[in-house]
């Protein structure tokens, strides 16, 4: 029994290795994509792709916080792999490979593109959210997840193969009408997601219940509240969206004047001699905290036990350094609408 113990042991410890040593940044999808038609004909590309393919899962997915495109998982079985949409993860990689079969096709690229779009479609729930690994988890993790982008990075994967963009042009009829299908249901639900507090339309929460569609907590610094990074992701999402017009304007018009009304001026967020504090600075952006109560309309912050707190001085050095608590998210939210509504 000692001897099994000892092995179990042995082996969580080779993973945790394995995994800190590709605890990295992950790939600069930006800048892969901006590569010209020539690198992507390149021996430079192929290497790439290889490393990417070799990430996939059986599932079709890509793990997280690793750089899928710099190096293969060597020393790791795909069994050993979680697909995920967190962080970007799957989504990032379906762009690639994507502009990859538009510029040189292959095979290869095309399977493995498919089977993780297919990934996508399948794992969104009935009521067109998704949580962040298929099949969902009984934690909160399989809750509908707007933290990070998640929803709003599948939504517009999905805009652009059933539209198609440009760079999913080769892709098939019939995948593209189950996007079209998914996509709709997905904009459905996000209108429906609205956070409405005394009749009048706010922003959207990062977590909600799949089955009740309230808004829920994630990880224990991150409470039930209104979410200004990821409300700020949904605007300019539903913006780009053709059609729905009557839907989608009073949503985007009263997100976007609830911004407005929070705004934080004359301030920087910053380590102005650690840890991260809000100090005034006349030329300051404008700046909005990452998560305010429903209930108050006033800034939260979560700590690492649970506690919600008013203020950043509340918490600890680790969980201030840790994570953006304030940002300029919301900053040129109006422009955008505007542009939008003069088309």
């Amino acid at each position: 029994m000692r001897r099994l113990f000892l092995v179990s042991v042995a082996v969580s410890c080779f993973m945790q290795l394995v995994d800190n040593a590709y605890a990295v940044q992950t790939a600069n999808w930006k800048d892969l994509t901006a590569k010209s038609w020539e690198w992507y004909r390149s021996d430079e590309r192929n290497q790439v792709v290889d490393n990417i393919l070799a990430w996939q899962t059986q599932a079709g997915g890509w793990p997280k916080n690793v750089d899928t495109s710099k190096t293969p998982p060597l020393g790791r079985g795909q069994e050993l792999l979680e697909e995920t949409f967190d962080n970007g993860a799957t989504t990032f990689e379906l762009r690639f490979l994507a502009r990859c079969q538009r510029v040189k096709p292959e095979e290869r690229i095309a399977t493995a593109f498919h089977r993780g779009l297919d990934l996508v479609l399948k794992a969104q729930y009935e009521n067109g959210g998704w949580p962040q690994y298929y099949p969902p988890r009984k934690n909160y993790t399989g809750q509908i997840t707007l933290n990070d982008q998640l929803m709003v990075n599948l939504l517009g994967l999905l805009r652009d193969v059933s539209q198609p963009a440009k760079d999913f042009v080769w892709v098939d009829e019939a995948r593209r009408q189950v996007a079209q299908e998914k996509l709709a249901k997905g904009i459905e639900l996000l209108l429906k997601l609205q956070v409405v507090i005394d009749g009048q339309k706010t922003i959207w929460a990062a977590q909600y219940d799949r089955d009740t569609l309230k808004p829920v907590a994630a990880r224990k610094f991150e409470p039930v509240s209104l979410a200004t990074a990821e409300s700020a992701g949904v605007v300019r999402f539903l913006v780009t969206v053709d059609g729905r017009r009557d839907e989608i304007d009073p949503a985007v018009t009263s997100a976007v004047a609830w911004f407005e009304a929070n705004a934080i001026s004359g301030y920087r967020y910053g380590d102005k001699g650690k840890p991260m504090l809000l100090y005034p600075d006349p030329n300051g952006p404008l700046l909005w905290a990452r998560f305010y109560d429903i209930e108050t309309g006033q800034a939260v912050f979560g700590r690492r036990d649970g506690v919600i707190v008013g203020t950043l001085e509340e918490l600890d050095e680790e969980r201030r350094e840790g994570y953006a608590w304030y940002g300029d998210w919301g900053v040129g939210l109006r422009a955008k609408v505007q542009e939008w509504q003069a088309k």
